[in-house]
């Protein structure tokens, strides 16, 4: 008997088998059509979805070409309605989405069109299934051709074995993993909101347009500007050790480039081990507070990103591509340099501060020299207290979406056949 571990208690019939060309007609946007008869344009009405369209079961439209002005009445075999599921085959493969209204899509290379032409098939369990790992694994994977650029033939989407229950069962699957899906995309528009209400509050608090007050009520002063040298415990920055990577994989706890690129502090459960003398390992000791900036980037706007360490293990160092700031905690909130240091104001000084030629690169001197905004040490700790509790909101949000999209994984493996 063909059916699934995971099933709704009011099904028991038997799954069928069938081809997915038995069931369906697809095609695609033929070569001469595109070249005869499609003029891309930036605006318009009439959309042609490529692949960078169809992702995670949804229509990306933030990246469009419009084709208003192309011969339309030649291209009838590629336009889109309702239901129609579309399909990536070049390139990223087993993209699917489902079109959502009439005479607004039409199809561009690389994406495939599939309409069922059997009343016992639902597209939008099809859109579920195609997302399903096991098919993928089966299926997908089994009849693409392996080359710099992966591809499927029509004639090999067609031979997709799909094995479906009733149009009842598939309903209530469809709808279910729906209702996820849904579930999903409102923890991400959450999600979005929170960090867009962030950066809202931190561009105001360090404008100095929304201003705390202390404890007892009264104003604080007025704020300084200083450079970053200023603001370190010997005035001094620092590079360093050299990751070797035959000492990989024991000894000491190591910082690296990857962890300034984080939305949250440096994790010290993620960071990899390399083995180091005790004498250099002092030298190059990282304490509570000390904060990190990349030394180079291939771009120029991906320079001096910076990261903050607020653990306080005993057997942590940092990469010779980073330069360490130790800041003076009697004079600076190092959670509230690392939130300055991400402004705009700063970042546009540090990005100047860099030299162009393969890459970017910068010195201790460039960063020691720029310029931050900084109030009183009360002050500094008021305001990254209340960026810290909207980023503790972003975070187990985040945790919340990653959870749904594994629990939906889960469900994917074991709902279908």
């Amino acid at each position: 008997m063909a059916a699934p571990k995971l099933r709704f208690k009011e099904f028991d019939r038997d799954w069928t088998t069938q081809s997915l060309g038995n069931v369906t007609d697809i095609t695609k946007l033929a070569g001469y059509e595109f070249t005869k008869h499609i003029n891309y344009q930036d605006s318009g009405e009439i959309i042609a979805l490529r692949g960078l369209n169809v992702k995670g079961n949804n229509l990306v439209l933030e990246d469009v070409k419009y084709i208003d002005n192309s011969d339309l009445s030649m291209l009838s075999r590629s336009k889109l309605y309702i239901d129609d599921l579309l399909f990536t085959y070049v390139g990223t493969i087993g993209e699917v989405a489902l079109i959502p209204e009439n005479d607004k899509f039409y199809l561009a290379p690389n994406v495939c069109r599939i309409r069922r032409v059997n009343k016992n098939i639902l597209s939008k369990y099809l859109m579920f299934l195609f997302s399903n790992e096991n098919f993928k694994k089966n299926q997908i994977d089994k009849y693409t051709t392996k080359s710099s650029q992966p591809a499927l033939s029509m004639e090999n989407i067609r031979k997709f074995e799909i094995v479906f229950p009733s149009v009842e069962e598939q309903t209530k699957i469809a709808s279910f993993l729906s209702a996820v899906d849904e579930k999903i995309s409102q923890l991400t528009q959450k999600h979005e909101l929170l960090s867009q209400y962030k950066q809202g509050m931190m561009q105001k608090l360090f404008s100095q347009q929304i201003r705390f007050k202390a404890d007892d009520g009264s104003e604080f002063g007025e704020w300084g500007n200083l450079k970053i040298f200023d603001l370190a415990k010997d005035k001094t920055l620092n590079n360093g050790v050299f990751n070797d990577q035959n000492k990989v994989g024991k000894g000491y706890k190591l910082i690296n480039v990857l962890d300034m690129y984080i939305n949250r502090d440096i994790d010290e459960s993620r960071l990899k081990l390399l083995d180091l003398s005790k004498k250099e390992f002092e030298k190059n000791k990282v304490y509570y507070g000390d904060i990190f900036f990349t030394r180079s980037s291939l771009v120029k706007e991906g320079i001096a990103f910076s990261n903050v360490y607020l653990g306080n293990s005993n057997d942590v160092t940092y990469d010779g591509h980073l330069i360490k700031l130790t800041p003076d905690l009697d004079r600076v909130s190092p959670i509230f340099l690392n939130y300055v240091l991400k402004t705009n104001a700063v970042r546009k000084q540090l990005i100047k501060g860099g030299k162009t030629a393969t890459m970017t690169t910068i010195g201790q001197q460039e960063v020691g020299n720029t310029m931050v905004p900084l109030p009183c040490l009360e002050e500094q700790t008021k305001i990254a207290n209340f960026l810290s509790a909207i980023d503790q909101k972003v975070e187990v949000v985040a945790q919340q979406i990653e959870q749904a999209k594994q629990w939906k994984k889960g469900l994917l493996q074991q709902m279908f056949v």
